[in-house]
């Protein structure tokens, strides 16, 4: 996972470990409704390797509870989980060619590169402890991440909700993403 910015060298500057990542609690939102008064939401996703999209979904369901259904190829919905509807892929564009031998075979070699991914709906800040469980239980059934490997880059995202799309703190967010990158 990459933490902090560039340098002028091109290379990242690390970024302190905070109190907070070792006590496994979840810092509230600094403005935490939207302009109209709603409270904000975040969608996750989860990005690894070691387990398969049926492995993943199986697992979900075991611990979130709901029903799996296919959703396309190496796709699969989990709905009504503790956490709504999680969407779980092979992340890679070429997941939608199914049937074709050659790229079916591609991407079973390269399975230990490609993540799969578990997207979440929009959730409410106090899911996120049920989420880093869930996320806890993955790694426990072998679930890798980038540490595991030199050829590992993967993620894990948060997607918050604006405030509101003119909203100066929207902007200022905005602004410190483009600098760091």
């Amino acid at each position: 996972m990459r933490h902090g910015c560039l340098t002028r060298a091109g290379v990242r500057a690390p970024q302190k470990r905070s109190a907070m990542a070792d006590d496994q609690s979840f810092r509230p939102l600094p403005h935490p409704d939207t302009a109209d008064g709603t409270p904000r939401k975040v969608g996750v996703e989860i990005e690894f390797a070691g387990l398969t999209e049926a492995e993943s979904a199986a697992l979900a369901q075991q611990n979130l509870g709901g029903q799996t259904a296919p959703d396309g190829p190496r796709t699969l919905k989990v709905t009504e989980s503790e956490l709504g509807t999680l969407e779980i892929v092979l992340d890679t564009a070429l997941r939608r060619f199914d049937g074709n031998v050659l790229i079916d075979a591609g991407l079973d070699a390269a399975r230990g590169l490609v993540p799969v991914e578990i997207v979440t709906e929009p959730l409410n800040l106090s899911d996120l402890p049920t989420l880093d469980a869930f996320r806890a239980s993955l790694r426990e059934a072998g679930a890798i991440g980038t540490a595991d490997g030199v050829l590992l880059g993967f993620g894990v995202h948060f997607n918050v909700a604006v405030v509101a799309p003119d909203d100066t703190h929207t902007l200022n967010t905005v602004r410190a993403f483009a600098l760091c990158e």
